[in-house]
């Protein structure tokens, strides 16, 4: 699995693949991630592989360390999680997995909802995106949540409050998956999933975490280890 953990700190950020055993992280200068943020103790955590998938470890650090918005001390971390040490954010993203935005896929395929087209400037109900909702009688199609649909949504009467749920409605979120594009897409990694989690936030929790992450699981089952 080629990981990356992206980093941002004090409004700069950076990217730094993981190809080592193990990755730590901390103030001090011989950590293989080295950053400045005054929370963080000299060896504040460390990442390490292990045969049941990825160990994030808190190394009984001074202020603690947040996975996913919630304190721990030690848990299995995988690609799309986030953690915290004190401002300083970290994505985990796995470099060989992206979905591919057409064509085949393992075992499915997947496409981008609006493919290029102006086909959501006319707002609710969507009636120039009924070739996309047709696609749904096929249930071997997931679609690709990009950077692109989240700027097409707020195009001309068309909006995410009323078109994500529409798509939901239509394909049910277990075919639906959040795709970055990177490095190809504008803008950074982490910006860009901000981007996403503030349009889809009227969908149910269930509903986000099959976009964020299952539907991804599913289609490359090496993701879930």
């Amino acid at each position: 699995m080629g990981l990356r953990l992206d980093i941002e700190e004090d409004g700069k950020r950076r990217a730094v693949r993981f190809t080592q055993p193990e990755l730590t992280i901390g103030r001090g200068p011989d950590n293989i991630v080295v950053i400045n943020d005054p929370r963080s103790s000299r060896h504040h955590l460390k990442i390490s592989r292990t045969p049941q998938g990825l160990l994030l470890e808190d190394l009984e650090s001074r202020n603690g360390t947040l996975l996913n918005g919630s304190a721990v001390k030690k848990s299995f971390v995988k690609p799309g999680d986030e953690f915290r040490i004190g401002n300083t954010r970290f994505l985990l993203a796995d470099e060989s997995a992206a979905l591919a935005s057409t064509g085949a896929a393992p075992r499915d395929s997947t496409a981008e909802p609006s493919d290029g087209e102006d086909i959501l400037e006319d707002g609710p109900p969507y009636a120039a995106a009924e070739s996309l909702f047709a696609l749904a009688k096929y249930p071997t199609i997931y679609l690709k949540l990009t950077p692109r649909i989240f700027g097409d949504v707020k195009k001309g009467s068309a909006s995410a409050e009323s078109f994500f749920p529409r798509l939901v409605e239509a394909f049910g979120s277990k075919r639906l998956a959040w795709g970055s594009n990177y490095p190809t897409s504008e803008g950074a990694l982490i910006a860009n999933l901000d981007k996403a989690k503030g349009a889809l936030k009227t969908l149910s929790k269930e509903d986000q975490a099959w976009i964020f992450g299952k539907t991804a699981q599913v289609l490359y089952p090496r993701l879930a280890d």
